[in-house]
């Protein structure tokens, strides 16, 4: 795919890929800077589903303005394949922070998740102007919730001054034929330092306005989406009327993950993914590393308790409580 050209972009290499589209650094041709291109899959394209879920993604993101969440930045068809192009986040995902890296401290792990909680909470207040009605006909949305929040959607930006350097120079690199360039950052790049680390939600593919449940036809009656390691199991009960706060229990799923490497839930999720997260509740953080600090274990386990109504509603609240725990 090196050389294609894609509207005004061209591919430069991939990035990634996932179940229904792959992402590709690709260079703006009309002003010279890097973004990342995401792409149909060409096998993909003859499906309405998979094809209207892309479109989706496209339509929830243009109306998403807020610092920590990926920035659409243009979208069309190109060969009859639908891509959209967003900013381009050199640090990679909470993932490839960790293999770089290492495990975070509690202090930088509250940190990345912080902004993660403000991003979820402009997302689950904004105004979406137009969303398709099951009648075929738009209404005003309001409130999206993300569904799938996990490590891989958290991605790392450095502040900007480092950003517009690393762009200058992976674009001279790769201009100039240098190998290095073509290597994946997480491998080869530069690392962002912890005191510039700026993290913003990415992939808004299984968004839906939830006070539009129902209405939008986003979700098949039945249907689950999400990373099961990461849902709880009010999202897996009632999928297509959650709530914002399945994004929050699924951010506090991150933060467990960004202090154990570990998921909530110890189960094997290849034999029976729905039993498992039905039948094991979420183990207590301290069990798993006795390190953490108390305070901070009380709200995760708490946020994470999953066997009732879920402890908190909105992403305000649990970021509230985050920052007023005192961290060593």
């Amino acid at each position: 795919m090196s050389g294609t050209k894609m509207g005004a972009h061209t591919i430069l290499r991939l990035i990634g890929k996932g179940g229904i589209g792959s992402v590709y650094l690709a260079k703006n041709e009309a002003n010279g800077k890097l973004e990342a291109l995401k792409m149909l899959l060409p096998e993909l394209t003859e499906s309405t589903e998979m094809r209207e879920r892309f479109e989706r993604e496209i339509s929830n993101s243009k109306y998403l303005k807020h610092p920590n969440i990926v920035k659409l930045l243009d979208y069309g068809k190109s060969n009859g394949i639908w891509y959209f192009t967003m900013e381009y986040c050199k640090g990679g995902s909470l993932n490839d922070l960790i293999m770089r890296d290492g495990m975070p401290s509690p202090a930088k792990a509250c940190r990345i998740v912080l902004q993660v909680l403000d991003g979820l909470d402009y997302a689950h207040n904004v105004e979406i102007p137009q969303v398709k009605l099951n009648d075929g006909s738009t209404g005003k949305g309001c409130g999206l919730i993300h569904r799938d929040v996990k490590p891989e959607n958290i991605l790392i930006l450095e502040n900007e001054t480092e950003s517009r350097r690393a762009g200058e120079s992976e674009t001279s690199n790769i201009q100039t034929g240098n190998p290095a360039s073509l290597a994946n950052f997480a491998e080869t790049g530069r690392r962002p330092t912890t005191d510039n680390l700026h993290v913003k939600i990415s992939d808004f593919g299984l968004a839906k306005s939830y006070r539009l449940a129902g209405k939008c036809g986003n979700t098949q009656t039945g249907s689950v989406g999400g990373s099961l390691a990461f849902i709880s199991r009010q999202q897996l009960l009632n999928y297509k009327y959650s709530k914002p706060e399945v994004d929050v229990w699924s951010t506090a799923a991150v933060l467990y993950f960004l202090l154990t490497a570990k998921p909530p839930r110890s189960c094997d999720f290849e034999k029976n993914p729905f039993s498992a997260i039905l039948k094991n509740n979420p183990i207590p953080i301290r069990q798993i590393d006795p390190s953490v600090p108390e305070g901070l274990a009380v709200i995760i386990d708490r946020a994470l308790d999953d066997s009732g109504s879920l402890f908190y509603k909105n992403a305000i609240d649990l970021k509230s409580d985050i920052e007023g725990c005192t961290i060593e």
